[in-house]
């Protein structure tokens, strides 16, 4: 499983500062940097993509997904003597996700025994038990419950997210942001 690169064509730093200024300004202004009518707007930033065109270009999609894997391992024992049969299995799972940091694991064993002591009755006991772990995050959206896009999953806002936020700083320490 993977996520193909091709299939989101992903805008760099000036393709998304130009789609904001048309979502902020969709109507022909006569306006500068300076004018007044800015004054005071917050998406006033979008207004002059010129600085956009030589800067940084984060594509957050391959910055959060990876080539997910699964390995599957499974040993069983079967045996039988006269009047019993017996079988043993261990199974291991691991499934790495597409999404950094996502990934579950399952440990399983399993037992039965059986005796046979007459043509007419027999007794048997079965036994399983597993281990499961899973560390995973949110994808997609959940149900609508008031909050908005701050249900919004990593994958959504990894499409959506501003690609000349620098990830590291100059330290090589990972930025924290606000997510706009």
């Amino acid at each position: 499983q993977s996520i193909d690169p091709d299939v989101y064509d992903m805008l760099d730093s000036y393709g998304f500062a130009k789609f904001r200024n048309q979502h902020h300004f969709p109507y022909p202004l006569n306006l500068t940097t300076d004018s007044t009518d800015l004054i005071g707007n917050v998406d006033a930033k979008w207004w002059d993509t010129a600085p956009f065109r030589d800067t940084t270009n984060i594509n957050w999609l391959d910055h959060v997904t990876r080539r997910g894997s699964t390995q599957d391992h499974h040993l069983n024992v079967n045996g039988a003597t006269d009047d019993i049969t017996y079988n043993v299995g261990v199974g291991y799972t691991n499934n790495v996700g597409v999404v950094e940091n996502t990934d579950a694991n399952r440990t399983s064993i399993n037992f039965g025994l059986r005796t046979i002591s007459s043509r007419k009755v027999q007794f048997g006991i079965n036994a399983m038990s597993s281990f499961y772990t899973s560390n995973g995050m949110v994808t997609s959206n959940g149900p609508n419950d008031g909050v908005g896009d701050a249900t919004a999953g990593i994958l959504l806002q990894a499409l959506r997210y501003r690609p000349m936020v620098p990830l590291k700083d100059e330290n090589g320490e990972y930025i924290e942001t606000d997510i706009e």
